[in-house]
């Protein structure tokens, strides 16, 4: 069905993408932990938040 190297680059494009979205998950529940103490100036524009 597709070329081993082609395989190969999905596998990877697939590993990094996971990563990628397993970092950005983690830092928008610290941004969000971290925005439920402070006010809404931290990391989000007010209106934006909610």
């Amino acid at each position: 069905m597709f070329p081993k190297s082609n395989l190969t680059v999905t596998c990877w494009v697939w590993r990094s993408m996971r990563k990628l979205f397993l970092l950005l998950s983690l830092l928008l529940s610290h941004a969000a932990h971290l925005e439920g103490k402070k006010d809404n100036q931290f990391i989000w524009k007010p209106g934006l938040a909610k």
